[in-house]
């Protein structure tokens, strides 16, 4: 094991991130410290028997982080990658999650739009444009009974309707006990 546990800690939580087993932890920390050695010596250092460390070997050159097999057959001495290539596996797994996360966000509201809980009719609705908000801006008012949310363009909400019919409408909805929570996107028209 390196000498600092604080940094073995650190190194075991950053391999747990790239799906490493237990063993396969074990054994790349122990080769790091140890070095070039036999497969003997490394089965007694981690205290697993020979063709399972072999098994091990296999998954972590599977995973990028040994190059047992292409080694002499018989002097063969195991090595595994430098933390350089876990720090590489570990930032290209981190960006496939991020691109990943990034994806799920934009697909949200037509996700959303066409989610069911059991039997109950969905509960969002995603506009798109003046004519679907203009048509729902009053609907609102006769269909709902408790309250709703909006999700979208600060602009496009103020933009839409007159000053007057917003007006007229907030006494309705007021006179209904009927709210909206709003999450407005920032533009020049609100600073968030």
């Amino acid at each position: 094991m390196p000498q600092n546990l604080e940094v073995t800690k650190k190194l075991y939580t950053s391999l747990k991130r790239l799906n490493l087993s237990i063993q396969e932890i074990d054994l790349y920390i122990a080769s790091l410290t140890i070095g070039p050695t036999t497969i003997e010596s490394l089965a007694k250092k981690i205290n697993v028997s020979r063709p399972n460390v072999y098994k091990v070997i296999a998954k972590l050159e599977r995973n990028g982080l040994a190059e047992f097999s292409t080694r002499k057959k018989y002097a063969r001495t195991f090595v595994v990658a430098p933390p350089t290539k876990a720090l590489e596996l570990l930032r290209e797994k981190e960006k496939q999650f991020e691109d990943a996360d990034k994806n799920m966000v934009a697909a949200m509201p037509d996700l959303m739009a066409h989610f069911h809980q059991g039997e109950t009719p969905t509960k969002i609705k995603v506009l798109h444009g003046e004519e679907q908000y203009l048509k729902i801006f009053d609907q609102i008012l006769e269909e709902a009974t408790d309250g709703g949310e909006f999700f979208g363009s600060t602009k496009d909400f103020i933009g839409f309707i007159t000053w007057e019919k917003e007006t007229r409408w907030i006494k309705k909805r007021m006179e209904k006990g009927f709210y909206i929570k709003m999450g407005l996107l920032p533009s020049e028209w609100v600073n968030i």
